[in-house]
């Protein structure tokens, strides 16, 4: 199930690519907007589901199983980071999801509130991202083989780390930048 789950999620990293890639060029003036940004994100939402129905039963075996076992620290705070970020995307997500449904089904006039929730929302969803991510892609290197070595995952994830700060202060200069210019 583990294997899966890791299928899974590179399905979704791949899905989560195209639509970031294509929002943020629509965001930076370069593409116009078009419905399929809409339709790819909400294909993204039915996979990320799946993801967290497979991540919680995993999540729930394990908890079962180690109840008695030696416990290593910072892999139960990395999977609470997991757990916690992971509930918090769904939620987010939903509203990321709500929001741009409901702005573009209702033709809303561009007030300066509206355009502050937006960015909140996404502020917020995109650190949230950040922040699993983090957590979750040396953690699939390890599920798929790509990393074997406790020395190479370390390097793995810092270098997972120093990547997604700079996608994240790239991003969301340019949801400021959008939203206020």
């Amino acid at each position: 199930m583990r294997k899966i789950n890791a299928l899974v999620v590179i399905v979704i990293i791949g899905m989560f690519g195209v639509h970031s890639i294509s929002s943020a060029l629509y965001l930076a003036g370069i593409l116009k907007y078009q419905p399929s940004y809409q339709i790819t994100g909400r294909r993204v939402f039915l996979v990320v589901c799946l993801h967290l129905i497979i991540s919680l039963i995993l999540y729930f075996k394990e908890l079962s199983k180690k109840k008695n076992s030696k416990v290593n620290i910072a892999l139960v705070a990395e999977t609470k980071i997991q757990l916690i970020s992971g509930i918090l995307l769904a939620i987010l997500m939903g509203l990321h999801v709500v929001l741009y449904s409901c702005y573009s089904a209702a033709k809303l006039p561009e007030s300066l509130q509206v355009r502050g929730i937006h960015l909140i929302v996404d502020m917020l969803f995109f650190g949230t991202i950040l922040s699993h991510l983090a957590v979750s892609i040396p953690r699939l290197a390890i599920s798929v083989g790509l990393v074997n070595r406790e020395l190479a995952y370390i390097k793995v994830n810092k270098i997972v780390k120093v990547i997604l700060l700079l996608l994240g202060l790239g991003y969301m200069s340019g949801e400021v930048l959008f939203y206020f210019l």
